[in-house]
Order: structure tokens, then sequence, then C-alpha cells
């Protein structure tokens, strides 16, 4: 049994898949009204270190909204375009990846510009992006596309909904224990996606009037030999009158192979003495991604 509050520890760049996550170029085009006017978006082929990933974004006059492709050239008709040069640096615990983004604009009102790229260096969570550029256009007299704005975002995101077909089971355990000896154990399960946050609830343990409930989030990330699990519990003591209340949290980072269960240790509570409570965990991946060998159990 593995005994937590652990952090995981600093793993390999080997160990970390590099498909649960990737780099996205989004050219947000939006229309006068508010709604969509035809944006785009490229995502790296993969998170390898050092490998560079060309995307060139553009808007044509041949339709409203933009274009996205790969490689060292724009579409031959674009009016505006960008090159964007994406480099992942380091993966890291909990899909966290630091890149370089290096950016220029190619074509302004049809003419080539020049001038030396932008270089940043980000480092983004899945599903936290960050605006790049901002470009107005003007509505094309001969087309009645009513386009306001474009906006140039790069973000780090996980793969499609509908191409994500991985599920991911956890087990969980709220034991209370008094002198060595267990005196009520709930137990639920909760299935959910690599990535999602995934909430779960326990029943309230009565004692002298006052009342403990127990309840937080998990997130699973796949990575090497195991799963990385992010688990935030919070213990909220209630008088059973109403009166008076007050909570503690308590976070824990663990790795965990499908074989492991970790055990927590919850923050104690006054009027509970001599209970010591506890969170046990077991974590496995029950679906695997398109293509994938099913897990072996």
């Amino acid at each position: 049994m593995i005994l937590a509050p652990l952090i995981a520890a600093a793993a390999t760049l080997a160990d970390i898949p590099r498909d649960r996550v990737g780099i996205a170029v989004t050219l947000r085009v939006t229309k006068t009204d508010g709604r969509d006017g035809g944006s785009v978006w490229g995502m790296t082929p993969s998170l390898e270190i050092g490998k560079q990933t060309t995307f060139q974004i553009g808007r044509s006059a041949s339709h409203c909204g933009g274009s996205v492709r790969f490689g060292e050239s724009p579409d031959s008709d674009a009016t505006t375009a960008w090159r964007i040069e994406v480099t992942p640096l380091k993966v890291a615990e909990m899909d966290t990846v630091t890149f370089r983004l290096a950016w220029s604009r190619t074509i302004v009102d049809g003419r080539p510009a020049s001038g030396e790229p932008q270089l940043l260096d980000l480092t983004l969570h899945a599903g936290q992006s960050v605006p790049i550029d901002v470009q107005p256009w003007a509505v094309d007299a001969k087309q009645s596309c009513g386009v306001n704005q474009a906006v140039l975002t790069v973000s780090l995101q996980p793969p499609p909904a509908e191409m994500d077909r991985q599920l991911v089971l956890t087990d969980l355990w709220l034991l209370d224990t008094v002198g060595g000896a267990v005196q009520s154990q709930q137990h639920m399960t909760l299935r959910g996606r690599y990535g999602d946050a995934q909430s779960f609830f326990f029943d309230d343990i009565t004692v002298a009037e006052r009342a403990l409930d127990f309840f937080g989030e998990i997130v699973v990330i796949a990575r090497g030999d195991g799963l990385d699990l992010q688990i935030t519990t919070t213990r909220r003591r209630t008088a059973v009158d109403g009166k008076s209340s007050d909570h503690a949290s308590v976070t824990s980072t663990l790795h965990l192979r499908p074989s492991d269960t970790a055990a927590i240790e919850l923050p104690k509570s006054a009027g509970f003495e001599g209970h010591e409570l506890s969170l046990r965990i077991k974590s496995r991946e029950i679906r695997p991604a398109i293509g994938a060998q099913p897990p072996r159990n």
C-alpha cells in the first residue's frame, strides 16, 4: 500500500505519453453580429521535445473564413496570413507543457510583410489559451460575410471529444477508524475521461450532535506505467442544529499503477477525537484510445 499525501516522483520525458493533449493554434473569426464567421484551427501532431511544427494561418479573397495548413507556404491566394512555429520544450505532470512560440504576420492587405518573428516561451495547462494577435477584417464588398475581426490564439487542448473514447475508473473508500478498528466504511466508483474533474460526495459521519461530510474532486491523467491523480478533499463539520460550521481541505498528487492502492489521511476535526479518517484510492483505465489495445484485467 502507498501512504499519502505524496508528491509523484519526477518522470523522465519518455515516461509521459504525448497524445493526451496537443498545442493548438486557432484563428477565431467573428461576425459583426457576434456569431462565428469561419474559425479554423490546427494542432501539433505530437509533443516530441524539440520537434518544430509550422502553421500557416490565413484568409483568402475566395471565402469568408480562415484557412490553416502545415508547412512553409501559405495559400497562394491569401490576402492575410500568419506564420506560427511551435516547438515543445518540456512535458510535465498533469498535462502541463512548456513550448517555444515564434509568430509573425507574413501577408497584410494582400502584400508580403517583413519583420522578425516574435518569440515567446509559454507554459500552459490543459484547457488554457493565450491570445497572440488581433486583426480587424473589413467586410468584403463582393461577399456578404459580415466578418468583423480575427483573433489568433494558442492553447493546450485535449483530443476532440468525438475522438476521445478513453475511460478511467476510480474506486474511493472513506474509512472511519477508532482504536485501530474500522467503525464505518463508504465506497463509491467514479467513471470519467482523462483530464476531466470528477466530483465525489460521501454521506455524513455523525458523532455527538455534530456531522462531518467529505466531498471533493479528482483529476486523472495517463502517464507511463500508470496514472497521475490530483485529489482535493474537503472536510466540512456542521452542528446538527445548523448553527455552526467549519471546513478544511487537503490536495494530494499521486502516481498509481493499476495494482496500487493509495491512502490519504484526512483533516482532523474537534469533537471527533479518536477518529482517524482516511481515503483509499484505486484507479485504472477501462477503455483505451482509438486503435490501442484494451487494458488487461
